[in-house]
């Protein structure tokens, strides 16, 4: 069977309902890339990284210190399941496919109704880059996703105003 490519598409998150349910080293990564593109964004786990907890002491985030419950996909427009545990997060995808989420499961992308990309991001400047392999060379998209951050830094802007 020929491997899927995935269509890159640009949302606005800025006022939807996006919820991270996992508090580890992927999730941190998860709610870390997703800041930017969201106004509010809710992390659900019993236990989570400093950099949650102090994302959450800021207000930037709103952390639940629990467990998942089904009840939190309801109004959920993308729902992000990165435990460490393979049973909840496949529970929480199935429950956000039922809810009608856009969902993506960290550690099995057959689950997944969208694929969380590599984003490298130019703020000042509006530049958003999305990278993916389609899930196929994870590695790959890490490099190529640090080498277009690092020229995106190192880029002068020109602009057209």
């Amino acid at each position: 069977m020929e491997q899927k490519l995935y269509f890159p598409v640009f949302v606005d998150l800025s006022d939807k309902k996006v919820v991270v349910v996992g508090g580890g080293t992927i999730a941190t990564r998860r709610v870390c890339t997703l800041l930017p593109f969201v106004e509010e964004l809710i992390v659900i786990a019993p236990e989570v990284t400093r950099e949650i907890e102090n994302l959450s002491r800021e207000g930037r985030v709103h952390l639940y210190r629990r467990n998942y419950e089904k009840e939190d996909v309801k109004n959920v427009y993308l729902l992000v399941a990165a435990t460490n545990v393979r049973e909840i997060n496949e529970e929480i995808g199935r429950d956000g496919k039922e809810a009608g989420c856009f969902v993506s499961v960290a550690d099995h992308k057959e689950e997944c109704t969208v694929l969380f990309p590599g984003i490298a991001l130019k703020e000042d400047s509006g530049v958003v880059i999305g990278i993916t392999a389609s899930g196929r060379n994870h590695k790959l998209a890490k490099k190529l996703t640090e080498k277009i951050k690092n020229l995106l830094k190192n880029l002068n802007m020109v602009t057209d105003k």
